[in-house]
Parts: C-alpha cells; sequence; structure tokens
C-alpha cells in the first residue's frame, strides 16, 4: 500500500511540473506578442504621424496650387477685361468713324448733286463727255482753219521776203544817166491773169536777165531814186503829156510811181496781167 501511494503523488508532481511549463511557455509566448503588439502599436503610430504629416504636406501643396491658380486665373481674367474693354473703346471709336464717313458721303452726295443740277443748269449738254466731246470736234475745225492760214502767211512772208531781197539787190546796183523818158504805164499782157508775186521770184537770181529788165523798166524818173522819199519829184512835169489813154486807175499808179511816194517796204507791184514798161 505504501508503493501504491508513492505513485499518485509522483504522478500529480508531474503533470504539475508539466502545467507550470506550460504556463512559463504560455507566459513567454504572451509576453512576445505583447511585446510584438507594442511594436505594431508603435509603428502603426509612425504611420499615422507619417500620414498626418504627408496629409499637412499635401494639403499645403493642393493649397499652394489652388492659391496659384486662383493667381493666374485672376490675372487673366484682369487682362482679358484690359482687352475687352480697350476693343469695346475701337469698336465704339470705329462705329463713330463710320457714321461720321456716313454723314461725308451723304454731304458730298448732296453736294454733288447740286453740282451736278447747276452744271445741267449751265450747260444744256447731257454730260462732261460730250462737252469735252464738242469742244475737241471744235478745236479740230479751228486747227483746220488756222493751219492753212498759218501756211499761207509763211508763203506770203516768204514772198515778202524775196521781194525785199530784190529792191535790196536793183537799189545797190550802180545807177546810170537816166534818160527821161517821161512816165510809165500799164500794158495789157494777156486776159489770163497769173500770181501777183510771180515776176519777183523771176527777178530773185543775181544779175539774171529779168533783173536787167526790170531796171531798165525802172530807170526814169520813177524808178529807183523814186523809191526814196525824196527823189523823182522833177519828172512829174512829163505825166500829163503820156497820160492821155490812161485808166484812172493806170493814172493813179504812174503817178504814184513817177512822184516817188513809194518806198521799199510798199513798192508797187503790176495786178494780174500787167507790167511796168518805159513811155516811149
Amino acid at each position: 500500500p505504501a508503493i501504491e501511494g508513492v505513485g499518485p503523488v509522483t504522478a500529480l508532481e508531474d503533470s504539475r511540473s508539466q502545467e507550470g511549463a506550460n504556463g512559463e511557455a504560455e507566459s513567454g509566448e504572451l509576453s512576445r506578442l505583447r511585446a510584438e503588439l507594442a511594436g505594431a502599436l508603435a509603428e502603426m503610430e509612425t504611420m499615422k504621424a507619417v500620414a498626418e504629416v504627408s496629409e499637412s504636406t499635401k494639403a499645403e501643396a493642393v493649397a499652394a496650387v489652388q492659391r496659384q491658380c486662383q493667381e493666374e486665373v485672376a490675372s487673366l481674367q484682369a487682362i482679358l477685361k484690359d482687352s475687352i474693354s480697350s476693343y469695346e473703346a475701337q469698336i465704339t471709336a470705329l462705329k463713330q468713324e463710320r457714321q461720321q464717313q456716313q454723314q461725308d458721303c451723304e454731304e458730298k452726295e448732296r453736294e454733288l448733286g447740286r453740282l451736278k443740277q447747276l452744271l445741267s443748269r449751265a450747260y444744256p449738254l447731257d454730260s462732261l463727255e460730250k462737252q469735252m466731246e464738242k469742244a475737241h470736234e471744235d478745236s479740230e475745225k479751228l486747227r483746220e482753219i488756222v493751219l492753212p492760214m498759218e501756211k499761207e502767211i509763211e508763203e506770203l512772208k516768204a514772198k515778202l521776203l524775196r521781194a525785199e531781197e530784190l529792191i535790196q539787190e536793183i537799189q545797190r546796183r550802180p545807177r546810170h544817166a537816166p534818160s527821161l523818158h517821161g512816165s510809165t504805164e500799164l500794158l495789157p499782157l494777156s486776159r489770163d491773169p497769173s500770181p501777183p508775186l510771180e515776176p519777183l521770184e523771176e527777178l530773185s537770181g543775181d544779175g539774171g536777165p529779168a533783173a536787167e529788165a526790170f531796171a531798165h523798166n525802172c530807170d526814169d524818173s520813177a524808178s529807183i531814186s523814186s523809191f526814196s522819199l525824196g527823189g523823182g519829184v522833177g519828172s512829174s512835169s512829163s505825166l500829163p503829156q503820156s497820160r492821155q489813154g490812161l485808166s484812172p486807175e493806170q493814172e493813179e499808179t504812174a503817178s504814184l510811181v513817177s512822184t516817188g511816194t513809194l518806198v521799199p517796204e510798199g513798192i508797187y507791184l503790176p495786178p494780174p496781167g500787167y507790167q511796168l514798161v518805159p513811155d516811149t
């Protein structure tokens, strides 16, 4: 029975020791878990702090970006307002200028209409173009009239110059003793009239026979010496004897030639169909 009593006690101790070992193990595990829990809690707190810091930084960054965007938007709005006000002022000025131009155009149109009415009243022609055409036609007609007259004047000037040259040439010739034959008379040559200045053209040669004939025909007291203002007066006494049978025009011509009233600028040229011949 004593041996039987020892056995249960040992078993109880073993079970207690085993329970103690298990309790220690459990307590160690519990302390380890508690340490892990504390580390996890600390890490969680750290993460919370980091999250809070990052959240605040993010909020600050977002606020900064928002402020920058707001500032940029405000600046753009101010610029846009300035541009709009400037454009509105320009548009207003352009509208006023357009109205002024329209008023000026209307005034000019009214003035133009008034001038057209005055022009239509002053000139019976329909338009200014017709007036210009009429003026051009008138100038052409005047030119057709003036050009032949200018040509004729030039021809007369040339003939007058040749006549003056012939007179000067005759005056430069040496004077011979005049043989007083009396007065000159006009004799009809032919019934066909000839140009009055053709004898001058024939006498224009230097020392030609026509010039000599003209000098001989004018050799009496009414010839070369009578072309001066004071010469040839003494030969007028022989005129009445030779004027019988002359027409009044021929007598007047003979009187002018014999009395020397002609000057070189007004030399007498016989009419067409007559020539000056000495009175024999």
